[in-house]
C-alpha cells in the first residue's frame, strides 16, 4: 500500500492542489482508496490540479505523455471556501467519475456521492453541496443538489475502520424518479 500511496502522491503533486491538501490537513491515506482504485488512476494517467478560476492558464510539472491524460480540475477559489472534510469529499466524488468515465446523468452523481460516502465523507458532500448553492457556484443546480442531499442523508454512513470490507453500494432501483426534466 505504501508504494500505491507514493504513486497517488505523484498524481497530486503537479500543481497547487497538493498545497491545498497540506493547508487543510488532508493526508492522501485519508481517502481510503484501494490499491486497485489507485492503480486505475495511474493507468488513466490522472493528474489532479487546482487553478485560480474556471478559465485559467497553468503549467503542469513532470507530466508524462502516453496518449492519454485524465485531468481532474478543482477551482482554487471554491476549495478555499471548503473545510478539509468537504475538500476530501469532493475529490473522492471526482475520483469516482474518473474511474467511471462512461457513467453520466443524475444516477452517476448519486453513485459518485455514494463513493465518497462509503469512504466516510458523505457529510462532506452534503455540506459541500450546500455551500455550492449558498455561493451560487457554476454547476450547482438547486433541484439536483437537493435530490443528492436528500439521498445522502437517507443513506449516510458513519465510517468505522473496523467495518472497511462492508459493501455500501446504494440500490440502483428508483433512480428514474430522480431524473431531472
Amino acid at each position: 500500500m505504501e508504494e500505491q500511496l507514493e504513486q497517488l502522491e505523484q498524481l497530486f503533486n503537479k500543481g497547487d492542489l497538493f498545497e491545498i491538501l497540506a493547508l487543510k490537513g488532508i493526508a492522501l491515506a485519508d481517502f481510503r482508496l484501494t490499491d486497485n482504485e489507485i492503480q486505475t488512476l495511474v493507468d488513466l494517467n490522472s493528474v489532479f490540479v487546482a487553478t485560480p478560476g474556471p478559465s485559467s492558464r497553468f503549467k503542469l510539472k513532470n507530466v508524462q505523455a502516453n496518449g492519454l491524460l485524465t485531468l481532474i480540475h478543482f477551482e482554487r477559489n471554491m476549495m478555499d471556501k471548503l473545510n478539509g472534510q468537504e475538500v476530501s469529499a469532493i475529490i473522492l466524488h471526482e475520483i469516482w467519475h474518473a474511474l467511471n468515465p462512461d457513467e453520466q446523468g443524475i444516477g452517476a452523481e448519486f453513485q459518485a456521492d455514494q463513493f465518497a460516502n462509503q469512504k466516510g465523507y458523505g457529510r462532506g458532500i452534503i455540506e459541500g453541496l450546500r455551500k455550492g448553492l449558498k455561493y451560487n457556484w457554476i454547476g450547482f443546480d438547486k433541484d439536483e443538489c437537493d435530490k443528492r442531499i436528500e439521498r445522502l442523508e437517507a443513506n449516510l454512513i458513519n465510517y468505522n475502520e473496523d467495518d472497511e470490507e462492508r459493501d455500501y453500494d446504494l440500490p440502483t432501483d428508483g433512480l428514474e424518479q430522480f431524473e431531472l426534466g
